[in-house]
């Protein structure tokens, strides 16, 4: 017997089949919603451009072709003369918050170099022998000037200046002037995008904690 024959059986699965899409409707929200927050494995795979969490070294490929290049071995951070290369940890990655859960390698930068304003500046060396050490080609020496690693921020509501104090160490401490640095008229800090390199000598010298300026991945 058919439920076109039936009135009653056709009203009795009509009844289940709603009541069966309104208990797994949740269910699908979920899943969509989860869904949602996996990383994009195709552009991955493609060696697509996706965002950068931090400041790479001089010559650094494009962020997911750096991450598939780097053999973690470390000889950029033994390279530099001046000591301001730092090789990702599981903990700081933690700690940044530059991790998901969903991600099916939610610590991939582990290994990997980044620059720490901390200890200094970027003085962009002459051969760049960070990368020149690169063995795999995460790293390439840049043939074209000016090298930009990054592009500086200022959080208004941090700098010393919003207080009326007069601080202007970042200012005198940019390399590049004027072009990428500057106080405006209402005496704020002003970063020209077109003319700032990433270097970090503003971040270095910055007083504040948390940093008012930081230099930021493009």
């Amino acid at each position: 017997m058919t439920e076109k024959d039936d009135p009653k059986l056709f009203a009795r699965r009509n009844l289940f089949r709603r009541g069966l899409r309104e208990l797994l409707n949740p269910l699908t929200d979920m899943i969509a919603n989860r869904l949602k927050d996996l990383p994009d494995f195709s552009k991955a795979a493609a060696g697509a451009a996706e965002d950068a969490a931090y400041i790479r070294p001089p010559g650094a490929q494009p962020e997911a072709r750096l991450l598939q290049a780097c053999i973690r071995c470390g000889a950029c951070k033994i390279a530099c003369p001046h000591g301001i290369i730092e090789i990702l940890t599981r903990d700081e990655i933690a700690r940044a918050g530059h991790t998901h859960s969903y991600s099916w390698r939610p610590y991939r930068e582990t290994g990997t170099p980044r620059l720490a304003f901390a200890g200094g500046p970027c003085r962009f060396c002459p051969g760049f022998p960070c990368a020149a050490a690169c063995p795999s080609g995460a790293l390439a020496v840049p043939n074209e000037q000016p090298v930009i690693l990054g592009c500086a921020s200022v959080d208004h509501d941090v700098c010393l200046r919003a207080g009326g104090k007069d601080c202007t160490l970042c200012v005198a401490a940019c390399p590049v002037g004027k072009d990428a640095l500057r106080i405006r008229r209402n005496g704020d800090v002003r970063v020209r995008r077109e003319g700032c390199t990433g270097c970090g000598a503003c971040e270095h010298v910055c007083p504040t904690d948390p940093k008012a300026i930081r230099v930021l991945a493009l």
